[in-house]
């Protein structure tokens, strides 16, 4: 799906839209379930074809994304969208990258 640069699409069609990698990683704990991920795309609404980690709650998730924001902004990433297994939490949610700071 495309979408123009800065038009809202409903985050469901948007997610559902992209083809994304995830790579999976153990949990830390004995019986936590590792379900809430990144999904990251471009400005058009295109996966960035970059493997982002589950995590087994939504602060591991945003703590993740404040830290690996710039590396995700790098490779072509402008808006991600947090899902928690196939459930939309929030998004898309997009920022802007600065010439020269990232």
């Amino acid at each position: 799906m495309t979408a123009p640069t800065g038009a809202l699409v409903p985050a469901a069609e948007w997610v559902s839209s992209m083809t994304v990698h995830v790579e999976r990683i153990p949990a830390a704990r004995a019986g936590l379930e590792r379900r809430w991920r990144w999904v990251a795309a471009t400005p058009a609404g295109v996966a960035v074809p970059v493997r982002t980690p589950h995590f087994t709650c939504r602060e591991e998730a945003e703590d993740w994304l404040a830290a690996r924001g710039e590396w995700l902004a790098r490779h072509g990433a402008s808006a991600v969208v947090l899902l928690d297994g196939e459930r939309v939490v929030y998004g898309p949610v997009r920022w802007r990258t600065v010439v020269g700071t990232v």
